[in-house]
């Protein structure tokens, strides 16, 4: 597609999550300067969100088995290596270096890992939204801010603490204008054709831990199911994800049927006592805005969850009896608002009675998880930000 020099800008995000904070921004600039073409790139995952705007996809579009989860899992490298990682990479260092000649601005969304790519190979104005680090978890490191102060004109944190501590330091471009993860959240409209009063939201995450996660969840949903009269289950699922894989990791309880209603793309059964999951690819604003209580392995919708002032209970994928570097990391961001439990599905169901039966306590979690998150409109500052590059 023939765009005229300068007229575009160039996305780089790093997971699906980031994937979506990406075009929460993209549909802000595609608001405010409508002429503005956009190029995205996903480098990891296949982007497959980013199909429903109007901007155009670069490849190579490969999901490694990592789900982009490597800090500190060599096992994950080494998959990822084996599957073709080196000449993935070598092809996106050659897409950035294209397309960021043909934009105005190169917009790094996610961890350092994005953000060192257009440090090195992106040649115009350099914009970083840094959403995987907070000084809830812990501070950017020294690396982190040499990176932000010297290769991009802005930069844009998720919370205030953050941006405070990173001027201290001399990080004088980093700013908070609001967290762009809110703004991702536009009702649809879908209705689930559930009971409402009594709606769990079923996060199963949109990485291949989902497979490990989902039959823990499939029996914590049945102690649930059976405690919780009229009790109902809504899970919203990425594309990448087959449910029909999904669903056969689970006991054998459990059968997956194939639904065409509206939007729903599936559900799964329970035979022995007749509980329903109904499975969405989309809807997730609805959902969030909907449900009482989330059970949620996701990264970026827990965190979502929590700032609506949901209440989210969450375990870690790889371990029965302590937290990965991943759920602690998650854990530190979100505070009271999130409550990890051992991964046992009576665990599970226990935390969910003990939150719904203490008005106190969810209360608590439900006004933790919004003044973490903060308000929306980030997204659009943003959005101007970087225009005001051209």
């Amino acid at each position: 597609m023939a765009v005229e020099k300068d007229k575009a800008v160039l996305f780089v995000s790093n997971g699906y999550g980031e994937d979506s904070i990406a075009l929460s921004i993209l549909r802000e600039i595609k608001s405010q300067a409508p002429d503005v073409h956009v190029y995205a790139l996903p480098i990891v995952g296949n982007g497959a969100s980013y199909e429903t705007e109007d901007c155009e996809i670069l490849g190579p579009r490969t999901a490694m088995p990592s789900g982009g989860v490597i800090p500190g899992n060599f096992g994950n490298l080494k998959k990822d290596l084996s599957s073709g990682l080196i000449k993935l990479t070598f092809a996106q260092i050659g897409i950035i270096k294209k397309y960021s000649k043909l934009s105005f601005a190169s917009v790094s969304i996610g961890d350092i890992y994005p953000a060192i790519l257009l440090s090195l190979f992106a040649k115009k104005s350099r914009v970083m939204i840094a959403t995987a680090k907070s000084n809830y978890v812990s501070p950017h490191n020294k690396f982190e801010e040499f990176i932000m102060k010297n290769f991009f004109k802005k930069v844009f944190v998720r919370d205030n603490p953050t941006a405070e501590h990173l001027k201290k330091n001399g990080v004088s471009n980093a700013v908070y204008v609001g967290n762009a993860m809110m703004d991702c959240l536009e009702p649809e409209g879908i209705d689930f054709k559930v009971n409402k009063e009594n709606l769990f939201a079923v996060l199963p995450g949109s990485r291949k831990s989902a497979f490990l996660d989902m039959p823990v969840i499939a029996d914590a949903i049945s102690i649930i199911a059976d405690k919780i009269e009229n009790s109902s289950f809504v899970a919203v699922v990425p594309k990448s994800i087959d449910l029909h894989e999904l669903v056969k990791v689970c006991s054998d309880d459990w059968q997956f049927e194939e639904e065409k209603d509206d939007f729903c793309v599936g559900k799964m059964s329970n035979k022995k006592n007749k509980v329903i999951v109904k499975f969405y690819n989309r809807g997730m604003a609805d959902l969030l805005r909907t449900c009482k209580l989330v059970i949620g392995q996701a990264g970026t919708a827990n965190e979502q969850a929590t700032g609506l002032g949901k209440p989210v209970v969450a375990f870690d994928s790889f371990s029965d009896d302590k937290m990965g570097w991943y759920r602690k990391r998650q854990k530190c961001l979100l505070g009271e608002a999130v409550s990890v439990v051992k991964k046992n599905p009576s665990e599970i169901s226990d935390m969910v009675f003990k939150i719904l039966n203490d008005s106190e306590l969810y209360k608590k979690m439900a006004e933790e998880g919004k003044n973490r998150l903060g308000l929306p409109g980030g997204a659009k500052k943003m959005a101007k930000a970087i225009l005001s590059l051209k």
